[in-house]
């Protein structure tokens, strides 16, 4: 059907006369005889269709849907995260639009709703067949419901692709509004590979949205006896190359946002001539196996440089790329050169075929049998478009077999790429027996362990201590495996496989953060958020890793990344992960074989038969654990063989010792019990739990009674306080919840001191209200004066710390610097005093001297936030983004309410050029403080950059009316009062900068380019000359100055 003239945002489609010529196969028919079976009979029904990737989803829905909906007047919304989806699903809709399928329908009408397509408040009553992301459709809830849902009531079938992420806040949304506005008739359809692929409790949350749970559902390997699709051979070539050396924070960033690599790293692997000769010499190697292959680049010039390569060793080549310009070179390949080369390698005049970019242009490369994969990818939607090309079976036209090929470069784990063996196992397992799900868990685990067995072999890589460690520790006991979303640009995410393993050292670790999930967000009020920022994703990490997994070894399998990962599970679906135990994992252990190898004192010879027959074994685990690689399970069985048979102890070596004093633990915290040894930490913290658990398994108050299974609802209390002499034994140590460990303290027995404290805090807020009253009216003396006779009465360190705050409101450092220093000799960890002292240094622009004071004050009171924010200027005044991002982060973290924090991460974000993240946080800094002058100039700066002219110069006014001397503000409106050609009104604000600061060159030289504008060169020719007088330098100023003078000539 010719789709070449239909709208991409919204229009007409025609429905084409005639039978559609695509014939689906025998499942795509067996689950729309389901859909017409189960969802037709049903006015309310809510289920899911389960194919794995390949097996034509989209299709499958769209041709039910088309012929059961719309040729029948109701009404279709298709929701999805990514535009790649909703083309896809536009495609098929216009594709399939036949008039035996739409035998009542001459037309029907459809609309894109998306970041880059239409908007949700051009949403019509008529428009039948609504595609939509799921962003675009919740901002524009409102529009969605008065403008079609109600109007449609009872007439609307919704359709989730990607369905395994409906659990996310997001789509429950979507999905509620539907519900709740269509109580008569409402069909929800979901798309999934992978619906719950390894436990009950994972089926259990889909099972709330998807009522009806699966209407029809085939695995992956139904399809490959059938001959759909082809089995897949998944091959790892590792070229060696470090790519991670010149790699920033930055850089990270923002692959995770776009999911392409910076121009500068794509022109180094594109041009890396080592790399290159490395992938076309493998394909030479393996030329009869591999046969016609499709090879997948970065970009034209990385498509020129392979097919230089591949033509040196006369293997027949050529590349094809969209007709877009390519982004580096911007070259361009038209669709006819394209279906030229494309026929040329069907009909088998190539051997070799380079793809740039065209994955979803209706390419049609059914005689693929290997794809190489050559550039990395975070997408997974790219990585199934790409395998995707070489799993057509024979029945469709395809091969029995593919290879799947993937170049990896060494990234040291700053980056996670997807893994194609990895997300075919995902995307195509549906596990719904034990057996299945174990072999699923088994699998998984394999593909992480096979990277840590080839550092094994590879002598360029210390692998010592994981040599020398048990190999049944090296063995996760199980894994949390999930998909989540990333956000990316332009209003897209990228998915997530997570497969989290889980190791036996830190797996009490993992059990109280995930049980402990719900507090962590409740804490920090986050609730509600479904993603959560870097500063509070990295704030949230740190508290997580202190709190939970400081002092376990973390040595093998930890990664920060995955416990950011759950906290992203759990922020985007309330729900917590379940955590998948690996059965049986004292099989896997190989030190059993070797042991007994070593034990039976076998020959060589006798030794090689056992091992051959161990491998050999159909009903044996051990091609499934070490991926099908018999050299890593030689290595590691030899290794282990080697332990034995050496006695090797992980004993520390002997040499000169050094006796510590010993220690009574009992006088220690805590916290300095668990920093000095964090096994008896872990079982008096343990004992102290157990006391308080009943028989049902609840933890309870020892002061309320109050229960909860969760151990983060409590604290450990010292009965009697340490301070008043109660030691850190099990006798004194109870559990409170936190708040009734907050309101006790340090209250053990009401004593006369206590009382004291209680009148002196009274006094001293007696003492802070005259200050301010002297203040308020101008009587700073009297007030340094009334200070200074208090001090006599009673040196405190409140006091000098008070007479600081005047002297520096005053801009007299020094002797706020003297009086700061004086409360800090009188107690050593004053806080706000060491604090002041560092906001001083901060000034001097001494920052390590600051830097240490604020390491200093968070060492007292970690949650002083005006020191993380303090931190953040320093580290933005160094130009250290990140660092900067982080600390303001902390600080946000720790007080919601902290807006000189919003505002350090709104300017960071500005000098990035990332403009509607600084409009975010400065709108935020308002709402907290609107009378911050620096907010509304910076947000108006910010709106100016989004070309939102319209809100700039009120934000401007604002900014001159809290502050009628704001320099940067009077220049800012002056620039946009002349973009707008208000002259006059430009040149009275240009004057006013002026006023206020006589030497700014740069206002006279933009005053004197506005007198240009409006012909008055001479006035023009006075305010260069005077630029150029104040600053020499000024080119801007030199050359307009030239400029004027020719016209006054």
């Amino acid at each position: 059907m010719d789709n070449s003239l239909f709208h991409s945002k919204a229009g007409t489609i025609k429905v084409a006369n005639g039978k559609n010529p695509r014939t689906p196969y025998l499942h795509q028919s067996e689950a729309i005889r389901a859909l017409n079976k189960k969802v037709n009979n049903e006015d309310i029904y809510e289920g899911l269709i389960v194919l794995p990737t390949g097996g034509g989803k989209t299709y499958t829905a769209v041709l039910w849907l088309l012929k059961n909906i719309i040729d029948k007047n109701k009404k279709v919304l298709w929701i999805a995260h990514r535009h790649e989806l909703l083309n896809q699903a536009l495609s098929s809709v216009i594709d399939n639009s036949y008039s035996d399928i739409l035998v009542n329908r001459k037309e029907f009408k459809y609309r894109v709703i998306s970041g880059v397509h239409d908007r949700p408040v051009n949403i019509q009553s008529d428009d039948d067949f609504i595609i939509a992301s799921k962003d675009s459709i919740n901002y524009g809830m409102e529009f969605l419901l008065d403008n079609w849902i109600r109007k449609n009531k009872n007439n609307i079938v919704l359709v989730i692709d990607e369905a395994h992420h409906a659990v996310a806040k997001s789509y429950r949304k979507i999905i509620n509004n539907l519900e709740e506005n269509n109580k008569e008739y409402f069909k929800l359809i979901g798309l999934t590979a992978t619906p719950f692929r390894t436990s009950e409790s994972e089926k259990g949350l889909l099972k709330r949205i998807f009522k009806n749970d699966i209407i029809y559902s085939i695995d992956l390997k139904t399809l490959i006896n059938r001959g759909i699709l082809s089995d897949p051979i998944f091959i790892e070539e590792k070229t060696k190359i470090d790519m991670a050396n010149d790699l920033t924070d930055n850089d990270i960033k923002k692959i995770q946002r776009s999911s392409n690599l910076p121009q500068d790293i794509a022109v180094t692997i594109a041009e890396n001539k080592i790399r290159n000769n490395f992938i076309v010499n493998h394909y030479v190697d393996n030329r009869e196996k591999y046969g016609q292959t499709l090879v997948f680049a970065l970009n034209i010039q990385h498509a020129i440089e392979l097919k230089a390569v591949f033509e040196k060793y006369d293997v027949s080549c050529d590349f094809i790329v969209s007709d877009i310009r390519d982004t580096f070179t911007h070259a361009t390949v038209s669709k006819e050169e394209n279906m030229e080369k494309i026929r040329k390698f069907r009909d088998g005049e190539m051997e070799v075929l380079i793809n740039v970019n065209i994955l979803t242009e209706g390419v049609d490369l059914p005689n693929a049998q290997t794809v190489f994969l050559t550039r990395p990818t975070i997408s997974t939607i790219l990585m199934t478009q790409m395998i995707g090309r070489a799993l057509r079976g024979e029945k469709a036209g395809g091969t029995k077999k593919a290879y799947i090929v993937s170049f990896v470069d060494d990234w040291k784990d700053k980056i996670a790429w997807i893994n194609p063996e990895t997300l075919y196992e995902e995307e195509g397992t549906f596990a719904e027996k034990p057996k299945e799900r174990k072999e699923y868990i088994v699998k998984l685990i394999a593909i992480d362990k096979i990277e840590e067995f080839a550092k094994m072999m590879d002598d360029t890589v210390d692998t010592d201590e994981l040599k020398d460690m048990p190999f049944i520790e090296r063995i996760p006991v199980g894994l949390y495996s999930f998909k989540i979303l990333i956000p990316s640009d332009n209003d897209e995410y990228n998915e997530k496989n997570c497969d989290i393993m889980v190791y036996n050292t830190y797996r009490q670790a993992y059990e109280e953060f995930v049980n402990d999930l719900d507090i962590i967000f409740k804490e920090k009020n986050l609730e509600s958020k479904e993603f959560l920022e870097d500063y509070e994703l990295e704030y949230l990490y740190g508290e997580v890793k202190r709190k939970y997994f400081e002092g376990y070894d973390t040595t093998i399998g930890y990664r920060s990344e995955d416990i950011k990962d759950i906290l992203r599970y759990f922020a985007q679906t309330s729900f917590k992960p379940v955590f998948l135990a690996f059965e049986d994992r004292e099989k896997y252990d190989i030190s059993k074989i070797a042991l007994y190898i070593w034990e039976s004192d076998m020959r060589r010879t006798e030794e090689k038969q056992y091992v051959d027959e161990l491998w050999n074994d159909e009903k044996g685990f051990l091609k499934i654990f070490f991926g099908g690689n018999k050299r890593y399970f030689i290595e590691q069985l030899n290794n282990e063989i080697y332990k034995i048979s050496r006695g090797i102890s992980t004993a520390p070596k002997e040499g000169s010792t050094v006796s510590e004093e010993e220690v009574d633990m009992k006088k220690l915290t805590l916290w300095q019990i668990k920093q000095k040894d964090f096994k008896y930490w872990k079982s008096l913290t343990d004992s102290v739990y157990n006391n308080f658990k009943d028989e049902d398994g609840y933890y309870f108050s020892a002061q309320s009674g109050f229960k909860s299974k969760k151990k983060g609802d409590f604290q450990i209390d010292h009965i009697k306080p340490m301070s008043k002499g109660g030691l850190t034994e099990l006798s004194n140590l109870q559990l409170l919840t936190r708040k009734e460990n907050m309101e006790k303290g340090d209250k053990y027995d009401e004593s006369k001191k206590e009382y004291e404290e209680k009148n002196n805090d009274k006094e001293l807020d007696d003492i802070y209200k005259k200050i301010d009253s002297l203040i308020e009216k101008e009587k700073e003396q009297e007030a340094i004066d009334f200070i200074e006779d208090c001090i006599k009465e009673n040196e405190s360190p409140e006091l000098y710390n008070e007479l600081g705050n005047v002297y520096y409101d005053n801009k007299d450092y020094e002797n706020a610097m003297k009086a700061y220093k004086k409360a800090v000799e009188i107690d050593k960890d004053y806080v706000h005093s060491l604090y002041n002292i560092a906001l001083i240094h901060y000034r001097r622009w001494s920052f390590d001297k600051s830097i240490d004071l604020l390491n200093r004050v968070l060492k007292i009171n970690k949650d002083y936030y005006e020191a993380l924010t303090l931190l953040g200027d320093i580290y933005l005044k160094r130009e250290n983004f990140d660092e900067a991002l982080n600390y303001y982060g902390k600080s946000i973290s720790i007080n919601n309410e902290n807006y000189s924090g919003y505002e350090g991460m709104g300017y960071v974000y500005f000098i990035q050029e990332y403009y509607q993240e600084a409009l975010n946080y400065y709108d935020k800094a308002i709402e907290l403080n609107n009378k911050n002058a620096y907010a509304y100039n910076m947000r108006g700066k910010c709106y100016k950059e989004l070309r939102m002219y319209d809100k700039v110069l009120d934000d401007y006014y604002k900014a001159i009316e809290l502050d009628p001397e704001y320099v940067s503000a009077y220049f800012n409106l002056a620039n946009e009062l002349d973009r707008k050609r208000r002259y006059k009104d430009a040149i009275k604000n240009y004057e006013k900068v002026i006023e206020l600061d006589p030497l700014d060159d740069i206002a006279y030289n933009n005053m004197g380019y506005t007198y240009f504008k409006m012909k008055e060169y001479e006035k023009a020719l006075k305010c260069y000359d005077k630029a150029i007088q104040i600053n020499p330098n000024n080119k801007y100023a030199i050359r307009n100055r030239k400029q004027v003078k020719k016209y006054l000539v």
